[in-house]
């Protein structure tokens, strides 16, 4: 068994008024190796007290006032003991209630109904209590991805301070715009590098929640609507079809579902990634293959999906 450690103030107490405090540790709990030390420095304060003057009255008289000092600085000792463990007890209570409100939530469904719950109306549950973004807070991490995608590179410096401001706030892992964003950024950074591939990633990536944030900002300003899915299974037939320089019609559904019409001029082509400028965003984007809907050549009107 791990035996007590002698608090700051009981050490205090015991080296300047042992005869009070040095009975204090031969309470249940404390080494014997306390219990000698503290009861040697007593038998030295007594004896120190008795040989420092021939008068027994006087020594008495000595001995009686360290005693009531000694209990005034016991009383605070104690008082402030029973401050730090009031401070203690509201701490515990407070995280109590906090536990007994989510148990409640839990409880509120009849047994009948907890058996009828199926995952995903657990997790449906779960999001609705999750944490979100403030407005303000969005509007910052959109003025941070429009300065990173401004030279059409994502750096492993701006990687970085991408990663430094989601881990700065934490209700970034589960709100609903950013939380793909927070676990790409986490998993891409998890060696320290930064390839090519998942430069483009991130960038596509900052690119949908732009979008996001402006078709939330700016509803009037295109049509958007849900759909349940989008596949497309061969990107890079329709990749070979593209030419660089010229401007295509395309609807884009975005990592949150969203379908939306705009005209882009194609800049490059990687892999599964187009490099584009945005008319309707007027700044540039990135968009992935395999999430193009329909793109037709404004010039030629020739449907490529």
């Amino acid at each position: 068994m791990e035996s007590k450690k002698v608090n700051i103030w009981l050490a205090i107490g015991i080296v300047f008024f042992p005869i009070l405090f040095s009975w204090v540790t031969l309470k249940k709990g404390y080494s014997k190796k306390t219990k000698i030390f503290s009861l040697i420095w007593l038998a030295l304060t007594i004896i120190s007290i008795f040989s420092s003057t021939k008068n027994i009255t006087a020594s008495i008289s000595s001995l009686t006032s360290i005693l009531i000092s000694g209990l005034f600085f016991f009383a605070v000792y104690k008082i402030i003991l029973s401050i730090l463990n009031l401070v203690n007890d509201s701490k515990k209570k407070k995280a109590s209630t906090t536990l007994n409100d989510t148990q409640s939530v839990i409880d509120s469904f009849s047994p009948h109904k907890q058996q009828e719950l199926t995952s995903q109306d657990l997790n449906l549950t779960n999001q609705s209590i999750e944490q979100q973004l403030t407005p303000r807070r969005k509007r910052a991490l959109y003025n941070l991805a429009l300065k990173i995608l401004e030279d059409d590179v994502v750096s492993l410096d701006e990687s970085k301070k991408l990663k430094s401001w989601l881990y700065k706030y934490s209700e970034s892992k589960t709100d609903s715009s950013t939380r793909e964003l927070y676990t790409a950024v986490e998993k891409i950074l998890e060696d320290k590098v930064l390839d090519d591939y998942e430069s483009l990633e991130l960038f596509s990536l900052l690119s949908d929640y732009c979008d996001n944030f402006e078709h939330q900002e700016s509803i009037k300003e295109k049509t958007t609507k849900k759909v349940s899915s989008v596949s497309y299974d061969a990107p890079l037939p329709l990749l070979k079809n593209l030419n660089i320089g010229n401007e295509y019609h395309i609807q884009y559904q975005d990592s949150s579902g969203e379908i939306s019409s705009r005209n882009i001029i194609i800049r490059n082509i990687n892999d599964n990634y187009i490099k584009a400028f945005c008319l309707l965003r007027k700044s540039h984007r990135t968009f992935k293959a395999d999430r193009i809907v329909y793109i037709c050549d404004t010039e030629t009107g020739e449907c490529l999906s």
